[in-house]
């Protein structure tokens, strides 16, 4: 009985190592983008519907820039299958949200650099700011983006 009970808890132990070492499930970061167009706002918002969605982010060092884009997987590109969610506020909670009129170039090419471990999404700032976000299970619109940051680094 003493072997049996032995052997039980060591595949036990086994079990649960070998699932632990598996890859985790790529995680998601909301990135905020203000879909309006302020003048001297460092974020342009640019939309051709159907063909892409996105943003450049300029800031004050010249030849400097991020871009944020959605190209949605009805194009067929060959690089790029983004796809679109819908999240809750209570998803959004205990994910990254980050808004990109806060971000530094550098963060920008953090952002790029761990793409193999995260998955990025835009939600319009206009969308997660509104009084509809109290509301239990409102549901959020998000497109996953790819993010580049141009310049020298």
């Amino acid at each position: 009985m003493k072997y049996l009970c032995l052997w039980i808890l060591s595949f036990c132990l086994f079990v649960n190592s070998a699932s632990s070492q598996q890859s985790s499930p790529e995680e998601r970061i909301f990135l905020v983008i203000p879909r309006s167009n302020v003048p001297n706002s460092k974020v342009s918002y640019a939309e051709h519907k159907t063909i892409l969605y996105g943003a450049i982010i300029t800031f004050d060092i010249p030849n400097i820039s991020a871009q944020v884009f959605h190209i949605p997987s009805k194009n067929n590109h060959p690089d790029y299958k983004h796809e679109e969610i819908y999240t809750s506020q209570s998803d959004l909670l205990y994910s990254t949200v980050l808004f990109v009129d806060q971000l530094t170039f550098g963060d920008f090419v953090e952002l790029e650099q761990n793409v193999a471990s995260y998955k990025y999404y835009m939600i319009f700032q206009e969308d997660y700011m509104t009084k509809n976000r109290f509301i239990l299970d409102h549901r959020f619109k998000a497109l996953e983006v790819a993010v580049r940051a141009d310049g020298a680094i």
